[in-house]
């Protein structure tokens, strides 16, 4: 099991929103994480749809953070891009792969399940606050960008 690169990029936009503690435009996020626009775009959407985020149009527009970040976890955003996580696909399907046509599932299953589920407390448990202080009890800084959003 890993991160995908669009985790790792939305994980990187929610801190920096987090961090910056203002609204920003998706062009100032694209920036400040490296991360292209039109990717950017597609993470924000999903994002906004899973209420993580939320977005403003027009003058004064762009994004910011639904909740506060002791409320959002590694688990929100991963499943806000990718769905449900699960060591196999019986696991996020609850259909078993190797006895389609059955609907009890295979002794594997509930090892497969219990991993998943300690995998997904420990990523639960893991909130934004938390990620904050990670560099010595202080946000990551982002650097002011000279960016013309409108």
């Amino acid at each position: 099991m890993h991160l995908t690169l669009e985790v790792d990029d939305a994980v990187r936009m929610v801190d920096c929103l987090n961090c910056c503690g203002e609204r920003l435009c998706a062009k100032e996020i694209s920036s400040r994480t490296g991360v292209s626009l039109r990717f950017a775009l597609k993470i924000l959407r999903k994002l906004c749809a899973a209420h993580v985020i939320r977005s403003y149009k027009g003058v004064g527009g762009g994004y910011e953070l639904n909740k506060r970040p002791e409320e959002i976890s590694l688990l929100d955003i991963i499943e806000a891009v990718d769905g449900k996580i699960g060591l196999t696909r019986c696991v996020k399907t609850d259909v078993c792969s190797k006895n389609r046509n059955s609907t009890s599932m295979c002794k594997f299953y509930r090892l497969y399940s219990n991993l998943s589920d300690s995998i997904r407390k420990k990523l639960a448990a893991v909130t934004f606050d938390q990620i904050s202080d990670i560099n010595g009890n202080k946000p990551i800084e982002c650097p002011p960008e000279e960016i013309k959003c409108n």
